[in-house]
């Protein structure tokens, strides 16, 4: 009989197996939507999200992520707006939301925990047709203005690698491509530095404006969700892997026309 004792050890195994399988994604469910809905801090900044002028709905990388996501937990999504990247950090902190999607800036990891990148953006430079600044290279220079967004990934970067130049820091928030425009069309900086993205679209209101090839670092975005929440925090990272690794997030960087993402390895 020992094929029979072997068989129900098989068994038994495999039960317990499939008990342990079963525990993990209700706890990760219980960490990630503790009020039986999942609840995303959204930051609509173009590369981002956007909202459609007809429907009134979000749509971007962020949104079809946050979609799936309460998919595979079997709750619904809500999208809560918040005007700053720390506005929507708050919001995870205070349990007003679950779940963010932001640049890991040391600031903000000091208030939630960030995992996995989901997207990464070249960052350059936009100047003005008759710029001397040809290349990465020609932008440091004695009495050259820079804008770039402050309390930034960009800033801190330019801040070490650049010695000549000044720094105009403009706040990351809704609004501040139209004072970034301005300030540009006014003759208040040489030059303005963001995601390639984001430059792409400030040159729409500045004809003659070019963006200067290459990128001088990669900013990149992860997810994020409140400390002490591990069961929900490791859901959180593999669902993030395997959207990578299925192309379904390269799909939506595609169908949102974002300049300069690319799928972070």
């Amino acid at each position: 009989m020992k094929w029979l004792s072997g068989i129900i050890v098989f068994a038994v195994a495999s039960s317990g197996s499939g008990v342990r399988a079963q525990d993990a994604p209700a706890q990760a469910r219980a960490d990630l939507a503790p009020t039986g809905k999942l609840r995303v801090a959204l930051f609509p900044l173009p590369h981002i999200a956007v909202r459609d002028k007809e429907t009134g709905q979000f749509n971007g990388v962020v949104v079809d992520l946050s979609r799936e996501l309460a998919k595979r937990l079997n709750v619904p999504v809500e999208f809560a707006t918040a005007n700053t990247n720390s506005a929507a950090v708050d919001q995870v902190k205070n349990n007003q939301a679950d779940l963010t999607f932001l640049v890991s800036l040391p600031a903000l990891a000091t208030q939630i925990d960030f995992g996995a990148a989901y997207i990464a953006y070249e960052t350059t430079f936009l100047v003005p047709a008759n710029s001397p600044i040809r290349r990465l290279d020609d932008v440091d220079a004695p009495g050259r203005r820079i804008i770039a967004p402050e309390r930034s990934a960009i800033e801190a970067k330019l801040s070490q690698t650049l010695k000549n130049v000044k720094l105009i820091g403009v706040p990351i928030a809704i609004g501040s491509a139209n004072r970034v425009a301005e300030m540009l069309k006014n003759g208040e900086a040489d030059a303005y530095s963001n995601l390639t993205h984001l430059l792409s679209l400030t040159q729409t209101d500045l004809p003659g404006w070019r963006i200067v090839s290459g990128s001088y670092m990669m900013t990149v975005f992860s997810i994020g969700y409140p400390k002490d929440r591990p069961a929900g925090a490791t859901y959180a990272n593999q669902f993030i892997e395997e959207m990578k690794k299925s192309g379904f997030i390269q799909q939506a960087i595609e169908r949102a026309n974002l300049k300069g993402a690319v799928v972070p390895q």
